[in-house]
C-alpha cells in the first residue's frame, strides 16, 4: 500500500486474501480513496474494511 500524496509505503501485505485487505483497511480508517485492481477479493476487502472510502479499480 502507498500513500499517492506523499509517495511513502504504508504496508506490504503478505496475501492477497480479502480478509487481510479488510483488517489493513480496518486500522486505517483515514483512508478515503482506495486505487486497486480488479482482483475480486481487493473488491471485497476493501469496502469491508473501510466502508467509507471510496473504489477506483481497472476493468
Amino acid at each position: 500500500m502507498i500513500d499517492l500524496n506523499s509517495r511513502k509505503i504504508i504496508d506490504l501485505l503478505f496475501d492477497r486474501e480479502s480478509k487481510t485487505i479488510e483488517d489493513c483497511f480496518r486500522q486505517r480508517q483515514y483512508i478515503r480513496i482506495a486505487t486497486r485492481d480488479s482482483f475480486g477479493r481487493y473488491a471485497k476487502g476493501v469496502p469491508s474494511g473501510s466502508p467509507q472510502a471510496v473504489q477506483i479499480a481497472d476493468l
